[in-house]
């Protein structure tokens, strides 16, 4: 029986939209285009959907940069409103040596459904370092999103073990736990 005062919805229903994917983690709309989506593998691949088929080139492929181990691994992509105008497309990883990393990439100008790996731009933090140091393997979060202001905010897990010691979330120093 509907709550009084809310509207009954549909029930939910699963449906398969791809198969052939190995941990994905993210399912992006690219914003220039209803027929093209991206999914994000936490292996370090970013696979390509066309009208519901699974390409077989990749957008992007950082394997080799990735550290994919339990919770670590390619985590996060966001295309801003205008990528069909600019091209850029930013993503989260963790990188060899367990720290987060989030990058710049533009779109290849030989395959619009690619970005250019060597486009590759690592952002700068406040620590002056190009990544974000992590104290261990777990809670590493990833989700991106450009929001209404234009604005990339990124969720960063707190990096910590169990029970979120040593606290760097509650720590405003730490960039870890933070938006």
């Amino acid at each position: 029986e509907p709550l009084a005062g809310f509207a009954q919805t549909a029930p939910i229903a699963l449906r398969t939209v791809v198969h052939g994917l190995s941990q994905p983690v993210a399912f992006v709309q690219d914003p220039s285009s209803p027929r093209v989506q991206y999914v994000v593998e936490q292996g370090g691949r970013i696979r390509v959907v066309v009208d519901g088929a699974l390409q077989s080139n990749d957008f992007l492929d950082l394997t080799d940069v990735v550290r994919y181990e339990g919770e670590q691994g390619l985590l996060g992509l966001a295309l801003p409103a205008d990528y069909g105008h600019n091209g850029r497309c930013y993503v989260l990883f963790t990188d060899q040596a367990g720290n987060t990393v989030v990058s710049r990439f533009t779109r290849s100008l030989r395959d619009p459904l690619a970005a250019d790996p060597a486009s590759r731009f690592d952002f700068e933090w406040s620590t002056g370092l190009r990544y974000i140091a992590q104290p261990a393997t777990l809670h590493k979060g990833g989700t991106m999103r450009f929001g209404p202001d234009g604005f990339l905010y990124i969720g960063l897990g707190d990096g910590g073990v169990a029970n979120d010691a040593p606290g760097p979330a509650q720590d405003p120093r730490s960039l870890l736990g933070k938006m």
